[in-house]
């Protein structure tokens, strides 16, 4: 199925749907880097999906592969586990989803910043 035609099923009502106080409408289904409901950041419809969730201690990136595994999802994705410093993760981030999907780049590398920033612990000092 094109990934246009399952956008057209889904679009209107699925799951993964949010409304928000001012009438704008957000997505929070996997493989949506920005959570925006539209055709470009859906993980749902597109064929090749990108996703950056973190973890306990690192962060990981999930790519999908859109050729092989149609049938069997447990070898449709492609994990990576990043546990680098920031200069590291951005460069993987950026060489991986820019030869994936280009268009996604700044999208992934500003959840990739949201993620970092997340895993942060604050030091407490005594005074």
């Amino acid at each position: 199925m094109s990934d246009a035609l399952v956008w057209q099923l889904v679009k209107a009502q699925n799951a993964f749907l949010k409304r928000n106080v001012n009438n704008t409408w957000w997505s929070a289904e996997k493989g949506n880097l920005y959570g925006k409901h539209s055709y470009k950041y859906s993980g749902l419809c597109n064929s090749k999906t990108v996703d950056i969730s973190p973890t306990d201690s690192a962060v990981v990136l999930t790519k999908s592969k859109p050729t092989k595994g149609r049938g069997k999802p447990a070898k449709a994705k492609a994990s990576t586990v990043m546990k680098k410093d920031m200069r590291r993760m951005a460069k993987t981030v950026s060489k991986e989803v820019g030869n994936f999907r280009p268009d996604l780049k700044g999208a992934a590398l500003s959840r990739l910043s949201a993620c970092q920033k997340s895993l942060r612990v604050i030091k407490s000092g005594s005074k």
